[in-house]
């Protein structure tokens, strides 16, 4: 009889024990905004809470800020270039994407590097914390989410973070001005990096890349790995080339005269930019003014008119989408050579 009752009550205190879980839940869900699953590659990545509003109650932690949260905490390791996903309990009726800067201690709400909920980490190994504010009819929240990419190769940093879009390192000696001025119909379908140092300090510091016969010398890169290298500027504008498949006009417009200016203007027939460059004070200094109907470059081929490119004898300087643009930005060049 007395096994028997010992039986009873332990069904009994089970039976309480879960009551009383079930009402601990739904009481923190009454008072606490649900925390969202995240996970980058399938690594889960606990969201931390943030300043919230909930079930009608006062505003919480309104205060904490994104550095208080992660403050002393290691951030979760990520592998380059994974994708953070976020998945809700209740779908919410608006969501915000944004990031935390550490240097300016403010969260910038303009969805960099989001796209349709989704963040994809960068190559280059460094911390990330993202900030998402979630609105529900309950109320709303924001969360922080903290991540390091973990860095798998020395140059990783270096390496592409488009899937269509190669990345350039032009590695020269210290103390000299030898960067490349590539074509502009390259340097806007490629992402240029550099650094300067000896060949000791460049063997030392990337030992996975073939040290090159001599400096400057140009590594370019996809998003995973190196696929070509040359100590060559010749050979670098022609692999390019090559490789996108695009044909290199812009020295059609380059200026004849070292120290002179040369405009392209893509402009309508009735725009008289020309014109009032021609009455410009600043006229001495442009050797040829050119007009098209249409832009050269295949980047900009879909951008209105007008368009303005500035070039030297070398290759192009800037380009710019109003007049006034274009001449803000010629005389800053301008008072350069005088």
């Amino acid at each position: 009889m007395k096994k028997k009752w010992v039986w009873r009550g332990g069904i009994i205190l089970l039976a309480l024990g879960i009551m009383f879980a079930f009402d601990r839940y739904k009481l923190y869900q009454e008072e606490k905004p649900p925390l969202p699953i995240v996970t980058a590659n399938g690594k889960e990545l606990k969201p931390l809470l943030g300043p919230y509003r909930w079930n009608n109650q006062k505003e919480k932690n309104k205060d904490i800020t994104p550095g208080d949260l992660i403050q002393g905490k290691k951030p979760v390791l990520v592998d380059p270039l994974s994708e953070l996903k976020i998945k809700y309990d209740e779908q919410p009726e608006n969501i915000t994407y944004g990031w935390w800067d550490p240097y300016g201690l403010e969260i910038y709400w303009d969805g960099y590097m989001w796209n349709n909920g989704t963040f994809t980490f960068p190559n280059r190994p460094d911390r990330y914390t993202q900030a998402i504010k979630v609105e529900w009819a309950k109320g709303e929240a924001t969360y922080i989410i903290d991540a390091e990419v973990e860095k798998k190769v020395s140059y990783q940093e270096f390496l592409s973070d488009q899937k269509e879009t190669l990345s350039i390192l032009q590695v020269e000696p210290p103390g000299e001005s030898m960067w490349v001025n590539l074509p502009f119909e390259l340097a806007s379908e490629t992402i240029m990096n550099g650094t300067a140092m000896n060949m000791d300090e460049f063997i030392s510091q990337f030992p996975e890349l073939p040290p090159p016969p001599s400096l400057p010398a140009y590594f370019i890169f996809d998003q995973e790995k190196l696929i070509f290298n040359t100590a060559d500027t010749n050979a670098l504008i022609t692999w390019l080339s090559e490789t996108l498949d695009i044909e290199i006009v812009s020295p059609n417009w380059y200026a004849k005269e070292e120290g002179k200016f040369s405009v392209l203007m893509i402009l309508d027939e009735n725009d008289d930019s020309p014109q009032r460059l021609r009455e410009h004070e600043k006229m001495a200094v442009i050797s040829e003014i050119h007009v098209l109907a249409e832009s050269p470059f295949a980047v900009d081929k879909d951008f209105d008119k007008p368009l303005y490119y500035i070039f030297d004898n070398k290759g192009m300087l800037f380009n710019a989408y109003t007049y006034e643009d274009m001449m803000m930005l010629f005389e800053e060049h301008a008072r350069s050579f005088q």
